[in-house]
């Protein structure tokens, strides 16, 4: 069983890892079932899969006593409480915790934590759990590798721009941004933005779309790896879709929209895939991005090596090997 969470409200990066998990977990010839607690209709991401819309961290007994005979339940959530962990590590074989920032002290069980500081994160670990920590374990969608690898690209001047700041953007940089890539210094970049179908987020950024302009509404999997595999520089906030760039090879710009980005974000500028991030409470933001915008229009010696820096760090295969690595030490307990 997977326990998940997320939306357009909440954002989806769980949403999208999970759904990485399940498409590898089917692979190994075993069915999931996702408990998603969302207000969305997400069958674009669960849509072929056993699933539930449920409000479990607050109405899991009932679904505790569904899991005799289950070996596996993982959960990635920033919203359990620690009561659904102990009661959840006692009833499966193997409970598994996909953990960001070591939100808790987890109870027996399978840490998961593919950030670029995990180790460090986990400096002392218990025998109770067994880890599987840092960037070996970056889960993708099949689907999204598969585009992505199809698509030879060679970048050498600015041409296509990758846009994405979330689903609903909290923080409105999509409008922003595309104003600034409006200006006439920038004219025929064309520019792609990645967005969920939110009315009030559409009309925020309607009157800055031009005829270089394709909004993408919750567009697929391979869609996202084809797209982002063809733009020669993306502006987003980190997440998931940071990873995504990151294998894509793209050239960056990262923008914090919460304090819980910020370290990872260091670790990225530390292995050399961004430059200094941005953040989205200093006053001059905008003047920033279009410094760093202008810094890769004029050109960039290190295109191909921020590239293979980022195959580095994401090379595609986190999805099976965390699910092999769960079921391999399942078979041991």
């Amino acid at each position: 069983m997977i326990f998940t969470e997320g939306g357009r409200e909440q954002g989806l990066g769980h949403i999208v890892r999970c759904s990485a998990m399940c498409e590898a977990i089917i692979a190994e010839g075993v069915e999931p079932h996702i408990y998603v607690n969302t207000q969305d209709n997400l069958d674009v991401f669960f849509g072929g899969y056993r699933h539930e819309v449920k409000d479990w961290g607050n109405n899991y007994q009932d679904i505790l006593d569904k899991l005799t005979g289950c070996e596996v339940a993982i959960v990635d959530s920033y919203m359990a409480g620690m009561d659904f962990y102990e009661k959840l590590s006692t009833s499966v074989k193997a409970p598994v915790y996909i953990d960001d920032t070591r939100r808790l002290e987890y109870p027996r069980g399978i840490i998961v934590n593919f950030s670029l500081y995990a180790t460090e994160l986990y400096k002392d670990r218990g025998p109770e759990h067994y880890y599987m920590l840092g960037n070996r374990y970056i889960p993708l969608r099949e689907d999204f590798v598969k585009a992505v690898q199809k698509i030879q690209k060679k970048r050498e001047s600015l041409k296509r721009v990758f846009i994405s700041f979330g689903g609903t953007d909290i923080r409105g940089f999509s409008a922003r941004t595309l104003e600034l890539l409006g200006r006439r210094e920038y004219r025929g970049i064309e520019k792609r933005i990645m967005i969920g179908k939110c009315a009030s987020l559409s009309r925020s950024i309607e009157k800055y779309v031009d005829d270089n302009t394709e909004i993408l509404y919750d567009p697929s999997p391979e869609v996202i790896g084809e797209v982002m595999a063809a733009s020669d520089m993306a502006i987003t906030a980190a997440g998931m879709t940071l990873y995504e760039l990151a294998y894509c090879g793209v050239p960056t710009i990262a923008v914090a929209i919460a304090d819980n980005q910020l370290r990872g974000l260091k670790e990225f500028v530390r292995a050399g895939f961004i430059g200094d991030f941005l953040r989205w409470d200093d006053t001059d933001i905008m003047g920033k991005l279009k410094s760093q915008i202008d810094s890769r229009v004029h050109g960039c010696s290190k295109l191909k090596e921020i590239a293979q820096i980022g195959r580095n760090i994401v090379d595609g295969k986190g999805s099976r090997r965390i699910v092999r690595g769960i079921l391999e030490q399942a078979s041991r307990l």
